[in-house]
């Protein structure tokens, strides 16, 4: 019977079921989640995809149910595939890993910005190196074609400009 057929049947019913499955859980569990780890990341090397080691620890834990579920508990039937599950797993890191760098190089900057700022020799010198000004409008480029101005209202915003 298909899981979703069994939810609607009650979820202790579901449970129970799942809980029958702890010995084969025990036994092919480690082994599939390595698999599925190296799969994962061999697969983002080899595209040159952008990805962190720690998503890859947890993303492959959940990679490594799907596959065990799918491949040696075939009585419950997941409402998806591994390889479903998997490209969406796989676009996430892509995804979150850019988030992490591009968070991570902003944060960077910012600390190396503070830095030279509250340096006493050898420091930014706020009005010749930089300056914070105030600006009415700003302009962002959203392709090489089209710009759009904002006004900026409201709370006064403001830029380093350099």
């Amino acid at each position: 019977m298909p899981l979703k057929r069994r939810e609607k049947a009650g979820l202790s019913n579901v449970l129970i079921e799942v809980l029958k499955q702890r010995d084969i859980v025990a036994s092919y569990y480690q082994k599939t989640q390595r698999e599925c780890y190296t799969e994962l990341k061999k697969d983002l090397t080899e595209k040159g995809d952008s990805h962190q080691s720690r998503l890859l620890n947890t993303v492959s834990l959940f990679l490594g149910m799907v596959k065990l579920w799918e491949t040696h508990i075939p009585t419950l039937k997941l409402p998806f595939t591994y390889e479903q599950f998997y490209d969406i797993a796989r676009a996430k890191i892509v995804v979150q890993s850019e988030s992490i760098s591009s968070t991570n190089r902003l944060s960077v900057f910012f600390e190396s910005l503070d830095l030279l700022l509250n340096r006493q020799n050898n420091g930014m010198i706020t009005g010749r190196e930089f300056k914070i000004e105030y600006q009415h409008s700003i302009t962002l480029q959203k392709t090489e074609m089209k710009r759009m101005n904002t006004i900026l209202t409201g709370k006064r915003k403001y830029c380093i400009c350099g």
